[in-house]
């Protein structure tokens, strides 16, 4: 579990990875277009940086705890077309030039915040983490959604 999103050399090898795509890049699996996997990602990371703490939903107070020790026990990526989190979705039309400046512009504030700022965050599934469990789990996620696309 050595991959932190607060690690410089990771931060600049997401935000490269980020910036390889284009409105056509294509998925390998799911549902998702380009545009509505940025903003899903935009989404998610706002959890984590937002002024709202946050709280744990329904599921993620049975299942949350279980699944963050498998999710966060190994660097190895996210099986294909695992389920989303309502909350989530993105199932209408984006601009993918505007949902990749959001996205980029979330992961800035998160950087300047630094692993501090996302010390009292609660996950909506997992729930409370710690600071690095924050910073493994957002760049988890970000190498998924751009494996699925290619980068």
């Amino acid at each position: 579990m050595n991959n932190s999103i607060f690690a410089p050399d990771t931060f600049s090898e997401i935000t490269e990875r980020i910036n390889k795509l284009s409105p056509s890049s294509q998925a390998k699996w799911g549902k998702m277009n380009v545009a509505q996997m940025l903003g899903h990602c935009a989404n998610a990371i706002n959890t984590s940086v937002s002024d709202d703490k946050g709280k744990v939903t329904f599921m993620g107070r049975i299942f949350g705890k279980m699944a963050r020790k498998m999710v966060l026990a190994d660097d190895k990526p996210f099986k294909q077309n695992l389920p989303t989190a309502k909350e989530f979705i993105v199932t209408d039309e984006r601009n993918f030039e505007r949902e990749r400046r959001k996205l980029l512009s979330i992961l800035e504030l998160l950087k300047d915040k630094g692993p501090n700022g996302v010390a009292d965050k609660v996950h909506p599934f997992f729930g409370t983490m710690a600071k690095e469990d924050w910073a493994f789990l957002i760049y988890k996620h970000l190498d998924h959604h751009l494996r699925q696309f290619g980068v």
